[in-house]
């Protein structure tokens, strides 16, 4: 399951309690007034839950309307849905994905920056 995050302290304790310092991060940054952007976070919590990826990644939830707004800022984001992916707590990806290509997009980048695509 996915964990929220609404402020860069949030992030920046989560960074702190990785047990492993390379472990990547994932941030899907959503509206939840949106109800396809709200689909879209079970889509991303499917991925958070597979067996595969859950020891791999961090999968965080950033929604714009519960936020304080700094992650948006701090990462640029300007639209959403974006996925944002952190690895050695820097940015590596930043990607745009629909509904129906989510959980494939976010699997395939984790497995190419993981070196295992």
């Amino acid at each position: 399951m996915s964990e929220k995050v609404e402020s860069l302290k949030d992030l920046k304790r989560i960074q702190t309690d990785l047990p492993c310092k390379n472990k990547l991060i994932v941030i899907f940054f959503y509206k939840s007034s949106s109800e396809e952007e709200d689909r879209m976070v079970q889509c991303f919590d499917a991925v958070a839950d597979d067996d595969e990826f859950k020891n791999k990644a961090a999968f965080l939830l950033s929604d714009e309307q519960s936020s304080n707004g700094e992650l948006f800022e701090e990462y640029n984001i300007k639209q959403t849905p974006a996925c944002l992916f952190l690895q050695d707590n820097k940015q590596v990806e930043l990607a745009y994905f629909q509904r129906r290509d989510l959980q494939n997009g976010v699997k395939t980048t984790i497995r190419r920056l993981l070196g295992q695509a």
